[in-house]
């Protein structure tokens, strides 16, 4: 590639009229993403087999500079992890931690009420992720413990009676969370449909969640929701509908037996426009300073050398 790792942040970092400002902020990532993953030496070339592996058994080596031997399992541990905090933030407390980020949510909004099943999404990527990555329980219990954690946000939810201010009856909602229920117990006593059952789930969840990050607008007048006084709705609603595709993905794959490691790269792919969206949602608050590009440069590199040592590893 012609456009160096270097170049790119000093376009990234440089002055620029305010209306070229976000297009060209994302164009500067891709290009340093695009750098990263084609510098990688474990990445498969068209002259060599997609199935050779680096004699060294480091996932990164970058020109100018090696990771060293960090492992893909590692880096999809890390991702994990940072997924758990993620779930952590958003159901606990979702006001507190997206106001690090600029992102002020008003109280009992809309907002705030899709901030919970952003953190159900995340919960689901951190448990099953993470114990099938510690090899201590089978496939199924993972993606068990990762769905339970998505049915105890519903419940939550539905004593509130939040599912009707999301724009769900009970009946509907009630529903789904007996089909997740379901699966759950499936998954725990061993039976033979369990993994049938998840891969039906995850394909509707998926859909569903694509639906949510590409038509929120569309969403949001089907159900008749009354948005009031909450401009950030469309954004969060398509965030929403990211993290609950990239959950949908790591039960789904796991489901169909892809190794652990490279489910957590899948997942970080979908977590490229996850970024993107929150970027632009923080930005549109209060106009970032060199310290949150950087910081956003960080997460996105990060999220790079995730996909690129997981799926290579």
């Amino acid at each position: 590639m012609g456009v160096s790792l270097t170049s790119s942040i000093l376009i990234y970092l440089s002055p620029r009229p305010p209306q070229s400002a976000t297009m060209e902020r994302k164009i500067c990532i891709l290009l340093a993403l695009l750098r990263i993953v084609s510098s990688a030496r474990g990445l498969p070339k068209p002259s060599r087999k997609i199935s050779s592996v680096h004699a060294k058994r480091t996932i990164v080596n970058l020109r100018g500079g090696d990771l060293g031997p960090v492992k893909g399992k590692t880096l999809a541990t890390a991702f994990s992890v940072l997924a758990g905090g993620d779930a952590i933030c958003g159901t606990l407390m979702p006001q507190t931690s997206m106001s690090w980020f600029g992102i002020y949510i008003p109280k009992d909004s809309l907002s705030h009420k899709y901030l919970h099943g952003i953190g159900a999404s995340a919960a689901t990527i951190a448990a099953a992720n993470l114990l099938a990555l510690s090899g201590k329980t089978s496939v199924e219990r993972a993606i068990g413990y990762g769905v339970a954690a998505r049915i105890l946000s519903m419940t939550l939810m539905m004593l509130a009676n939040d599912e009707r201010v999301v724009g769900m009856t009970l009946k509907a909602f009630g529903v789904a969370w007996a089909v997740l229920v379901l699966i759950v117990y499936s998954l725990f006593s061993g039976s033979g449909d369990a993994l049938a059952l998840t891969k039906v789930a995850s394909i509707v969840l998926g859909i569903h969640g694509l639906y949510l990050y590409l038509k929120p607008d569309t969403i949001l007048k089907r159900t008749s929701i009354s948005v009031g006084p909450d401009p950030l709705i469309k954004e969060i609603l398509s965030i929403d509908g990211a993290y609950m595709f990239a959950s949908a993905m790591t039960t789904g794959l796991l489901a169909n037996g892809v190794d652990p490691v490279k489910v957590v790269g899948f997942t970080a792919i979908c977590f490229v426009p996850v970024l993107l969206k929150f970027f632009e949602v923080s930005e549109a608050q209060k106009p970032w300073g060199t310290l949150e590009q950087l910081a956003g440069m960080s997460a996105m590199s990060f999220t790079a050398l995730v996909i690129v040592g997981t799926l290579n590893d």
